[in-house]
């Protein structure tokens, strides 16, 4: 088992523990509630077109960049522990066919998550939570004032602020993920998302990511637009 797997379960399985009897208390038994996360995001994003990006993979990514800013982010526990559960769903459902703007792929995760976590006996409030939270990595819907909602956003989208040949890589996966679509019709629709993502030079909402990522974020978003438009 690699590290970052070994903190992701860590940190997952703490969030859910600490809100359990004793008697309730779950492992990363076969079958259990990890193995059928994990499984999850090896499932197609549509017909037989694989995952590249939205995989386990950028859910270890997301976590590893939570813990690693967790003390500049002001988080209390139950906040943190939120975070990370919710992480762990947000891209669990993540079909690139869907064009429902009220069944989401978001929406979709945040009601995966909600049955797992019932599954589990954990409280309404806690669920509820990380329902809120994987709704709002659409990146679309007008923030929620949960200061939490900041967080998960800009977590989500640090890995943004790299390098630009990372980024042209992680750019280039998510257009295979969309491969039933021409490069044309592909890159109005990423262009549109991307232009409302750094609308007013803004692309992170907590002041700690802003001031760390933001203009290496939209450097590359500005440099992948240009790219973009020389398609269409």
């Amino acid at each position: 088992m690699n590290d970052r797997l070994k903190q992701f379960e860590h940190y997952f399985l703490q969030a859910i523990n600490r809100r359990l009897p004793e008697s309730k208390q779950i492992t990363n038994e076969a079958g259990g509630v990890v193995e059928r996360l994990i499984e999850a995001y090896s499932t197609p994003v549509f017909g037989d077109t694989p995952r590249l990006y939205h995989t386990f993979e950028h859910v270890l990514d997301c976590i590893q960049s939570l813990v690693e800013h967790r003390d500049h982010l002001g988080l209390s526990e139950e906040g943190f522990d939120a975070l990370v559960v919710a992480i762990a769903y947000h891209d669990i459902v993540y079909d690139t066919g869907n064009t429902s703007a009220i069944d989401t792929n978001e929406y979709l995760s945040a009601e995966f998550a909600k049955h797992e976590l019932v599954s589990l006996d954990l409280d309404d409030g806690f669920i509820e939570k990380v329902h809120l939270l994987i709704r709002q990595t659409d990146h679309k819907d007008l923030l929620h004032p949960d200061y939490l909602c900041s967080v998960i956003r800009d977590i989500d989208l640090c890995g943004m602020a790299v390098d630009y040949e990372v980024f042209a890589e992680r750019s280039a996966q998510v257009r295979a993920e969309y491969a039933q679509y021409d490069a044309e019709t592909f890159a109005k629709g990423r262009i549109k998302f991307m232009e409302k993502l750094i609308a007013d030079n803004k692309l992170f909402y907590t002041d700690y990511f802003s001031k760390i990522l933001t203009e290496k974020a939209i450097d590359n978003v500005k440099r992948h637009l240009e790219e973009l438009k020389a398609k269409v």
